[in-house]
């Protein structure tokens, strides 16, 4: 009888040992589940700040660059403008120097915004450099105009030559912003995708999670119903034991 008692309580005992392995590891999975969740939604949610806030830094660095450039050009046409119809020979030179040097500036931005410009504003980019330059070349033997020419030829030149031309390099401009914007929109849509994209995933990992729960609960209350009905559950001889 001894022998007996001593079996069925072996039995028990590692049954509620298996019982036991079985809840710790179910908790466990679904801890383990809970905790691959929230890593994923902290690493997507890094990746699309990141991303955002790259696509923001570019597009401002562009735009900055090209307003810049926009406002260099306006204002090296006025410096044309002023040494055009200057009523002195000082302020002739004046105004030469300001455009030579603003012609420089212009010339370094350019080379600086070739290196942000996109593969879909390359050709729009490559006409804006012909425009500024043939710009500079049409203003190139101006420059040497004397008071006299200046005063016969400098306002008709200005109205025929220099104020077109200057309002054709700055549509060219606004061209080229308009493509930097686009190219804001359309990578903004693919952040929003993957906004989406983790939308999905997370709907996806707590359907898993709920469905992993409720499968884990249903079956650890119908394995301690059993125990409690039976401690013996699982071991086929206990009630042979038993009844020896």
């Amino acid at each position: 009888m001894s022998a007996t008692k001593s079996s069925l309580n072996l039995s028990q005992n590692s049954s509620y040992r298996q019982t036991r392995v079985f809840l710790f590891a179910g908790f466990g999975g679904l801890l383990l589940l809970m905790i691959v969740m929230g890593l994923s939604a902290i690493s997507s949610m890094y990746q699309i700040e990141l991303r955002e806030k790259n696509i923001r830094e570019q597009y401002l660095v562009r735009d900055r660059a090209l307003d810049n450039l926009r406002a260099s050009t306006y204002l090296s046409g006025t410096y044309i403008r002023d040494f055009l119809l200057a009523t002195s020979d000082r302020l002739a030179d004046l105004s030469k120097a300001q455009f030579l040097n603003k012609q420089k500036q212009i010339e370094a931005r350019l080379g600086d915004y070739r290196s942000l410009v996109t593969r879909e504003a390359q050709e729009p980019f490559g006409r804006f450099s012909e425009e500024l330059r043939a710009w500079f070349g049409a203003m190139d033997p101006v420059l040497e105009w004397d008071a006299q020419s200046r005063k016969q030829r400098g306002y008709r030149f200005m109205q025929d030559l220099v104020l077109p031309m200057r309002s054709l390099v700055l549509d060219s401009a606004d061209h080229l912003q308009q493509l930097a914007e686009q190219d804001l929109e359309r990578r903004s849509e693919e952040v929003s995708e993957m906004v989406t994209g983790l939308r999905t995933r997370l709907m996806i990992l707590t359907a898993l999670t709920v469905l992993a729960g409720l499968v884990l609960a249903g079956v650890a209350l119908w394995r301690l119903c059993d125990l409690k009905a039976n401690p013996c559950f699982g071991f086929r001889k206990c009630s042979e034991l038993a009844r020896n």
